[in-house]
């Protein structure tokens, strides 16, 4: 019984290891994008890679939200920015699309994140971004906010996003 048990045990381990090396695997190969490039949520992308709901905690992106079952969480890319490798990962659900840019630390958990990229259905709030070599310049216009319009300029270090 207890070899049993054992057996269970160290194939249960020997799976959650496999499935880690498996995705850190694909974010590797994830498609690297050119800069410049402007990112909006509807640029759509070829190889996106899923990410379920173990990795997303396991590689901490709750940091960015927590996961909810309704939406479709993915990798679509990654960029250097300042000599810094970001993953770009997005959220989509029925009537709303986000985009983030992640910085991962040396452990590949999340550092620091910005949002890059958003809409919805009410077209209230939309986020667009340019990234380019040495900044990633966010713009926003912001119906919340007696129609406001708004440019952020971000650079990143190993530290995360600092505001320009």
């Amino acid at each position: 019984m207890k070899k049993t048990y054992l057996f269970l045990i160290l194939s249960f381990v020997s799976e959650i290891l496999f499935s880690q090396t498996g995705f850190l695997e694909a974010i590797n190969k994830v498609q690297k994008i050119n800069l410049p490039f402007t990112d909006k949520t509807d640029v759509f992308f070829k190889n996106t890679i899923e990410v379920n709901e173990a990795d997303w905690r396991l590689y901490e992106f709750q940091k960015l939200e927590m996961y909810d079952s309704d939406f479709e969480y993915y990798i679509y890319g990654s960029v250097i920015v300042n000599n810094q490798k970001l993953l770009l990962i997005g959220r989509k659900y029925r009537e709303e699309i986000n985009h983030w840019a992640v910085l991962l630390g040396n452990k590949d958990k999340v550092v620091s994140f910005l949002n890059i990229a958003y809409s919805n259905s009410d077209k209230i709030l939309a986020i667009e971004s340019l990234l380019n070599n040495e900044f990633i310049l966010v713009k926003e216009n912001n119906g919340y906010n007696n129609n406001s319009y708004s440019e952020t300029k971000y650079t990143v270090d190993e530290t995360g996003f600092i505001k320009k």
